[in-house]
């Protein structure tokens, strides 16, 4: 299997609908960026990752999270 296939089989399980999935991958055409909106990722990384992008990305969902449960 590969990425896109692992999201998709993913994302038809109810408990992993909201579970952020993020794409890290060295293609960088539109092709494959369709491929994973379709597949079901939240974003697109291409390698080599910012990890700056990479750790706002995760603080945001981290956020979203928090403001959740205090609901």
């Amino acid at each position: 299997m590969d990425g896109c296939q692992v999201a998709k089989q993913l994302r038809r399980q109810t408990r992993f609908k909201d579970t952020l999935l993020i794409a890290v991958t060295g293609w960088t055409d539109s092709a494959h960026h369709l491929l994973c909106d379709d597949a079901g990722f939240d974003h697109y990384l291409i390698k080599p990752v910012n990890l700056s992008n990479l750790e706002n990305l995760l603080l945001r969902e981290q956020e979203q999270l928090a403001s959740f449960a205090g609901e």
